[in-house]
Formats: C-alpha cells, structure tokens, sequence
C-alpha cells in the first residue's frame, strides 16, 4: 500500500510524574494511544522517542497529510471522550508542549534512531530559505541522515494546555515579533549529530534564537496506519487487558 505524502507534523513533548510509571506510560503509549491517534483520518503515522538525558522525558512525531487531520470529529473525539487508560495517564503527564507545523522541508531518503530536535524563533523571512540550504549541504556530505523543518501554527483548540519550562521560555520568546519553527534532525552517530547541531545553530544564530536547548532522543517505536488492524473507519480500540495489568498505578 502506498503511503500518502506527509504536508504536516504534530511535534509533541512530554514527561511523565514519576520514573515508576515508565513501564505503564511506554505500554499505554505504544499498543494503545499512538495507535488510537494514527487510525484518525489525515494520520500517516507516528514516531515514538525517549530522551538519552532523562528517562521520563519524551518526544513524538506525527506525521499529516495536512494540518486538518487536526480538526476532524474524529480527532476531536478522541481528546474530549478519552479511554479510561488516557484519562488517568493524562493526570501523569508533565512539561506537554505541542507544536503543530506545516512541514517546510524535508531532506535524505532514509532514517536513523537518534534524533535532535529545535525549537527556534525568527523575525527573518529568509529564515526557511537559509534551512533549506544548510539541511541539504549537511544531508549530501554525510553529516545527516535525513532533516526536516517546518513553521509552527499554533492552535489553542487542545483541551491540555502548554505548560512549564518549554512554553515559559516560548512566551518570552513572544515578545518579540517572529515565527516559531520545530527542526528535526537524524543521523546514527552521536557525535556526528551533536557536531552537526552545533553547525546549524551557529549558522542560524543572526536569524533565529533557539526557544530552548536542543533535545537529544532515541527512537523506540513507530506506528503507520497502513499497518494497523481492522476498520479504519471507526476509532483504534481501547486495551484495557492492558490497562488491568497496572491498576495499582505503578507509582512509588
């Protein structure tokens, strides 16, 4: 089945309340959420990763064929009617920052498991046409995999609120006049990665400031739809022979 072309992604970080609920958020998360989240029209699907810095810290990737698959009913039925397992992890969740972007470029013809992500702000027009060149001089001499990028079109329709240290960080960036950005960067070495990041941003640094500090990840799942079982005209199902299995909450 030919996957269609993604125009758009959803950029999205969190934490979890406490390390003794890891094994209960990465289980809820990856057989019951992300699935529930990529079976809704407009998805193609989703990218699932942990930080190398903290291990309660994550970040995801959905990937859109526009920014619309974020106002259908059935996205907004999934958010406002959530499963038992969603509503009480979602009481978990800590510094959730989501960024839906239209995707401005994308560069490389494959993947790789660690991943940085920006979050920058410019007041340049010129900003996207100086990423476009810098991500495709790194992607064609090896010091990336693959990169994507893409303006940020905030949406305050999300009944779970931006909070804490990224979006502190993002209102002070609002001061000033700008347009916020998510870059996306892979490749399968540390240090070549880190030393790419480093390039970028100082290569940047008099159009854009970043809105926080890179945020290395690595990846753990990923889910597209064309893989996922049954109807895809109705809602993913709900796990809760799962969900049974952690009713004490797992938490100290």
């Amino acid at each position: 089945m030919t996957q269609p072309t993604a125009k758009a992604f959803l950029a999205l970080w969190n934490s979890i309340s406490s390390p003794n609920l890891r094994t209960e958020y990465e289980t809820w998360h990856s057989f019951e959420h992300v699935p529930e989240r990529v079976g809704l029209p407009g998805f193609i699907e989703a990218r699932r990763y942990r930080s190398i810095n903290n291990p309660v810290d994550y970040f995801t990737c959905y990937w859109l064929t526009s920014l619309e698959a974020l106002a259908t009913p059935g996205y907004r039925d999934v958010f406002t009617r959530p499963t038992p397992w969603s509503a009480r992890m979602r009481g978990e969740l800590r510094n959730f920052f989501r960024m839906p972007c239209e995707l401005g470029g994308a560069y490389g013809n494959s993947s790789a498991t660690q991943l940085v992500t920006l979050h920058l702000r410019s007041a340049s027009d010129t900003t996207g046409g100086h990423l476009d060149s810098l991500l495709q001089q790194m992607v064609d001499r090896a010091g990336l995999v693959c990169a994507h990028w893409g303006p940020a079109q905030p949406s305050d329709d999300f009944p779970i609120a931006n909070s804490t240290a990224i979006s502190n960080a993002a209102n002070v960036q609002e001061q000033a006049q700008g347009q916020d950005y998510v870059v996306m960067l892979q490749h399968l070495d540390w240090n070549t990665l880190r030393g790419s990041t480093q390039t970028l941003m100082q290569s940047l640094s008099p159009l854009t400031t970043p809105a926080t500090a890179p945020a290395y990840f690595e990846l753990l799942t990923q889910v597209r739809q064309d893989e996922l079982a049954g109807p895809l005209t109705t809602r993913q199902p709900a796990r809760p022979e799962l969900l049974k299995n952690f009713s004490s909450g797992d938490k100290p």
